[in-house]
């Protein structure tokens, strides 16, 4: 990193890393990529170029440069005209670049030639097994040398694959730290060798143990290849077969098509495949990709070119370089011999013409690879015996006849010239055993052919077919179909209803892609599609039909960049659902209640979406992921500490957030954030999350008081001043955590919040020169303008000296929001509004800014106000309370959710029943009615029971004065009109206290209100 010397905005550098095949290099660089590529413009990783520009030329890897850096038209038609395009189109981009695997200096001559290519602060890293150096005019050049890992760190690289534990066990300490000896600190080779001794340690089988030792002694350190050929060997035939299939032809292939080529071969391709996982020989990369590691492609491929050396006069079984292919087919023979070929390099091999002559031979090819050729002539008994064909840049002229490939399984015609009316779809209506159709980036296809005669066909790929419009009814009749995948095919308005009538559809992927159209809607009917298992599709504004949820085997449910506003509430029966993506859904700003019902929910995707708040997710005990980055998320629900399973949430750029629980559960590992701006007022701070999770799993979740470094004890005088003086400037907006650290005080959070309650919670309008009492025409004007000319998005601590107003900033905003904002609506509350008041009450209790969001106009002070003045007297009609014959008075309002549907439901027939279960373990008292003419004496007493109202909160002094919203209060001596018949509670002496009569009325009681009766502090 400090090569790298990020500080240095100015220089454009170039990192050259080198050390021999099989010693970390790839890894190194993609373990700085991952960390350091947000912190640039732009961003390219060139995995394995020696490879690819060996394949597919060096103006592929320069069209690929330009299109990971942003460079929207990449139309590279010759190295010259590459480099002239990078030197251009990147020199005012600050960007990091990775050229992984580079043998060949001229190549990075043509990618990086020099350093007035890319913009100030770029930085450029080579890895290489070459020690020299190229020339970099204009930069800087650093050079790294990349050795062999330490002996401890080879160990435990070891032991991970050996054991599956970090340190091996004692029977075979001595064995392990052998081989790591042996190995010479190479990860490649720890970890490969370390992959096939596992098993033996499952038996126990130390001779086993002793045989590897005794082979890898017999080989110099530093004949990578061969150590690792011992792993090789011990694999079966078919493994072998298939790991050299991979090593030269496969790697950055789809599993799923060399599946179904080794099926038909008559392997047990998931078992071997699984083989050479677990051996460490292959990795299924992103996408279920293989890949593989560069040192273990030249093995299979050195052990392929070795066949000669056994008959020298045949060509080897798999031809994968693009002159021995040309060599291969214009000799007469040995062609029998060939299994696979591949005839790939634009170039060379665009124009090239296949005629029986050339393929007739060819007697045992299975798989063949063409770029843009074409066949000629008749060729009926041509390649008997292929399975799979990979024609990209097939041109639009068929000139061949009779090509009957009977035994052809997949079919990849991927960017070719095609359209619905080519000769060849007759030809194909011939492979009767086709399974798989490829026709990716097939720009001219605008319909689908007639496809009723592939009735074995599996897979339908139209990926990036810009310009279809429609899928052709014959679809409807391919009744082994599983997979249709039709992103990107910005023309195709519908989920083609055809679809809904094949019952083994298991995978549907149409997502848009850029800025074009959505899919427009779902069918109907697309509930019918019982084996549905991956259903991801960009819906337009329409909400997806309620037969969404009777998908009953939908296993990942993405719906990534649609338009609609809501999910229907049926998903709740998507019981097997493990996945949910909602990325980039900017309509959509909360989350139906039925979510509780997914029990099977694993990872939930909302990152860039609109939703604001997620709903209670307590019930989902089996997510593992939550991805919220970018989204306008506002605060996370306190029921994720009920995730047991939880073990990553990313919050990345959430600026919106406000609230994040503290306490978090230990079992939380990973936390994925940008230190998110927390509201604290309206001042915004930098919390560091990361940070705060991680000292929480460290100390088991102790008292924020016993972290270290952390003063208890009495407050001095500076300590207060400078907590005044900081909530002076800053205002209270809840963000208690970060305030020790920007107030610059050595105190815990929550030491700082009770030391302010006792200090008196100071109004910021006590300030000095700061104007109070009623607003005036003229300050209203001028706030008005204020808002008009720079929007509601404003800083509102700097307004009042801005805007030139001598008030508080609290005053200003909430003169906005309860008075001055165009879109308040004044006038009564309907019966409608008094529902949705009633029922959020009832679940979420008197958190009015979020009940307010649910009424559009309605300001939070007036749902406030209007609850407890008129709704909830409405609701509580003519009650008494009567005393318990008890010493602790416990009444009034409930404060959980089941309790507020308690003592609502039975009131108000119009608000719809909830069940909301409730978490507190308190006892309650019950409210019983009474005719508003009976007396006082006529009450009886208020009894214990278990599912009642909630405790009031009284708290205080005779002394004690009540503020509200608006800044103004009421003291003892001036009581507002509402509490005329207040009346004072005997200190120390609630037993057997009883209103004098029922006309006495508890008032502003909520989940955060305050009364004052007495000193007695009573809950």
């Amino acid at each position: 990193m400090s090569l790298l010397d990020l500080k240095s905005s100015h220089d454009v550098r170039l990192v050259w890393i080198h050390g021999m095949g099989g010693i970390g290099k790839t890894t190194l660089a993609q373990a700085v990529f991952n960390r350091l590529c947000d912190h640039f413009g732009g961003s390219s990783f060139l995995l394995d170029m020696r490879e690819t520009a060996n394949r597919k030329g060096i103006e592929y890897l320069q069209r690929q440069l330009l299109q990971d850096l942003g460079v929207k038209s990449a139309d590279v038609t010759d190295e010259n005209d590459g480099i002239w395009m990078i030197s251009e189109k990147l020199q005012n981009r600050k960007v990091l670049v990775i050229f992984d695997d580079v043998d060949d200096l001229e190549q990075i001559g043509k990618l990086a030639g020099e350093a007035g290519w890319f913009g100030e602060g770029s930085r450029i890293i080579i890895t290489s097994r070459n020690k020299n150096v190229p020339v970099f005019e204009g930069g800087r050049v650093e050079i790294l040398e990349a050795e062999p890992m330490k002996f401890e760190e080879s160990l435990l690289l070891f032991s991970r694959h050996a054991f599956g534990n970090e340190n091996p066990p004692e029977d075979f300490r001595d064995l392990s730290e052998e081989v790591v000896r042996i190995t010479g600190g190479l990860p490649l080779a720890l970890e490969v060798v370390g992959s096939q001794l596992r098993t033996s340690y499952e038996h126990r089988d130390r001779v086993h143990w002793d045989h590897m030792i005794g082979a890898l002694q017999k080989i110099p350190a530093r004949k990578v290849q061969d150590r690792l050929k011992i792993s090789y060997d011990a694999l079966d035939w078919e493994a072998k077969q298939i790991f050299l299939d991979i090593a030269c032809f496969f790697i950055n292939e789809e599993k799923t098509k060399a599946i179904y080529m080794w099926q038909s071969c008559g392997f047990e391709p998931y078992l071997a495949v699984k083989e050479l996982v677990d051996a460490s020989l292959i990795k299924l990369a992103d996408e279920n990709k293989f890949s593989m590691h560069d040192q273990l492609r030249d093995l299979g491929r050195k052990i392929v070119r070795d066949e000669r050396l056994k008959d020298p006069g045949k060509p080897c079984s798999r031809i994968w370089m693009h002159e021995d292919a040309l060599k291969v087919l214009r000799e007469e023979e040995g062609k029998e011999n060939v299994e696979m070929l591949s005839l790939s390099y634009n170039e060379l091999s665009k124009d090239f013409i296949l005629t029986k002559q050339e393929l007739k031979s060819f007697k045992n090819l299975r798989f063949l690879s063409l770029c843009g050729s074409n066949f000629l002539g008749d060729l009926e008994h041509a390649l008997p015996k292929l399975i799979w064909l990979s024609w990209r840049s097939c041109p639009d002229v068929f000139q061949g006849t009779n090509l009957y490939l009977k035994n052809l399984i997949v079919l990849d015609l991927s960017r070719s010239l095609i359209s619905e009316t080519w000769k060849g779809w007759s030809q194909i209506g011939m492979c009767k055993e086709l399974k798989v159709l490829d026709l990716t980036s097939c720009h001219r296809l605008t319909k689908t052919p007639d496809l009723s005669v592939c009735t074995k066909l599996e897979r339908l790929i139209l990926n990036d077919c810009v310009n279809l419009v429609e899928i052709d009814h014959s679809v409807g009749t391919l009744k082994c179909l599983k997979y249709l995948n039709a992103s990107g095919c910005h023309y195709l308005r519908d989920v083609p209803e055809v679809i809904c009538s094949l019952d083994g559809v298991e995978e549907i992927v149409m997502v848009a892609k850029g800025n074009f159209r959505d899919i427009l809607k779902l069918p109907d009917s697309i509930g019918t599609l019982s084996r549905l298992k991956h259903l991801s599709v960009s819906l337009a504004r329409s909400t997806p039909p309620n037969s969404l949820g009777y998908l009953k085997s939908l296993v990942k449910l993405d719906l990534s960049w649609s338009k609609m506003a809501e999910l229907p509430e049926s998903i709740g029966g998507l019981v097997k659902l493990e996945y949910l993506s909602l990325h980039f859904c900017r309509g959509i700003k909360e989350l139906p209640d039925s979510m509780r019902d997914l029990k099977s929910l694993a990872e939930l995707d909302i990152s860039m979406s609109g939703i604001t708040r997620l709903p209670s997710i307590k019930y989902l005990q089996e997510l593992k992921v939550i991805n919220m980055r970018g989204s306008v998320i506002e605060w996370i629900p306190i029921s994720i500490r009920k995730l047991k399973k939880l073990e990553k949430l990313d919050i990345q750029d959430c600026d919106h957030l406000r609230y994040i629980p503290t306490a978090m559960d230990p079992s939380l590992l990973t936390v994925s954030c940008s230190a998110p701006e927390m509201g604290f007022g309206e001042q915004r701070t930098r919390i560091d999350w990361e940070t705060h999770l991680e000292s929480q799993r460290e100390m088991g979740r102790a008292p924020c008081c016993d972290k270290a470094n952390v003063k208890k004890g009495p407050w001095s005088p500076e300590e207060d001043a400078k907590l005044k003086d900081y909530i002076e400037k800053h205002g209270t907006g809840g963000n208690w955590f970060a305030l020790p650290r920007t107030a610059g005080l050595k105190r815990c959070w929550k030491s700082c919040q009770l030391r302010y309650k006792e200090m008196g919670r100071a109004p910021c309008c006590d300030q000095a020169n700061v104007k109070k009492g009623p607003w005036s025409a003229e300050e209203d004007a001028k706030l008005n303008d204020y808002i008009e000319k720079h929007g509601t998005g404003v800083n509102w601590i700097t307004l009042p000296r801005t805007a030139g107003l001598k008030r508080c900033w609290k005053s200003c905003r909430l003169r906005w929001l309860n008075y001055l904002r165009p879109n308040i609506k004044h006038g009564e509350f309907s019966d409608v509004e008094d529902r949705v008041i009633c029922t959020l009450f009832a679940t979420i209790g008197s958190r009015w800014s979020i009940i307010a969001a649910q009424l559009p106009g309605r300001t939070t002070n007036g749902i406030k106000n209007y609850w407890n003045m008129k709704l909830k007297k409405k609701l509580m009609g003519n009650f008494y309370i009567n005393p318990p014959g008890t010493s602790n008075l416990s009444c009034g309002l409930p404060s959980t959710p089941e309790q507020r549907h308690h003592f609502i439901a039975p009131f108000s027939p119009t608000i719809p029943t909830l069940s909301v279960p409730s978490s507190s373990t308190s006892n309650f008292y019950e409210l019983s009615p009474f005719n508003s003419s009976s007396s006082s004496s006529a009450a009886t007493n208020l009894q214990p029971q278990e599912t009642l109202v909630g405790p009031i909160n009284m708290y205080g002094h005779e002394a004690a004065s009540c503020s509200f919203s608006d800044g103004s209060s009421v003291d003892k001596d001036h009581h507002h009109h509402q509490f005329n018949h207040h009346q004072q509670v005997p200190n120390n002496n609630l037993q057997g206290f009883s209103p004098s009569h029922h006309g006495n009325e508890i008032l502003g009681l909520g989940d955060q209100d305050i009364i004052n009766y007495g000193s007695n502090s009573t809950r």
